[in-house]
């Protein structure tokens, strides 16, 4: 706001204030004692005193307000910087338990959701196990059915060679029977051999 100027009443107590304090001055100066009054000069001396009171008023007047104004809008800034901050650090803390709570929501469905994936993978991996043993024990199966069954062949094989030999030596000789039993034990005791 800008200093009204002043009323009649104002300067006519500035000029009795100025008067005062040069008639002061003025006696201090000559030390008490009488001295000669020069009129032109006193006069003189009071006009540049009210010249320099009216031109220190003017500026005053012109500066002062602007200087004010902007020291009264630094801080009208301050004041808004200060109830900003202070409504953005309640939102933030009005905000801060939901975003906590969210947060503590987030970790617990993760754990719960490594701790399914790890016992899912336990599962997966025990069934894998488990029909990777039942098709060893069937390959393992099939390998002795394998086994057996050469086995058996080759037993069938080595039986009907050693009967046509028996036989062939039958046909070749004459045999008595004590021949023809000795023949058939040495048969039966090669078959059981074999077994």
């Amino acid at each position: 706001a800008r200093m009204r100027p002043w009323s009649r009443h104002g300067w006519a107590m500035l000029l009795g204030v100025q008067a005062w304090s040069a008639a002061a001055i003025a006696w201090a100066a000559a030390g008490g004692h009488h001295a000669e009054f020069n009129l032109m000069d006193e006069l003189f001396r009071w006009t540049n005193f009210i010249i320099l009171a009216v031109v220190l008023y003017v500026v005053l007047a012109k500066v002062l307000p602007r200087v004010l104004q902007d020291h009264r809008q630094k801080i009208q800034q301050a004041i808004d910087e200060a109830q900003a901050g202070r409504v953005e650090a309640q939102r933030l803390l009005q905000e801060n338990p939901p975003k906590t709570a969210n947060l503590q929501q987030e970790l617990a469905q993760i754990q719960q959701q490594a701790t399914q994936e790890r016992e899912d993978m336990a599962r997966r991996l025990e069934t894998e196990a488990q029909q990777l043993a039942v098709r060893i024990v069937a390959q393992a199966r099939l390998e002795v059915e394998r086994a057996t069954d050469r086995a058996k062949q080759s037993l069938r094989e080595e039986v009907a060679v050693l009967t046509v030999q028996i036989a062939e030596e039958i046909l070749r000789h004459e045999l008595r029977d004590e021949d023809q039993q000795a023949i058939m034990r040495r048969y039966i005791t090669r078959i059981g051999e074999l077994n």
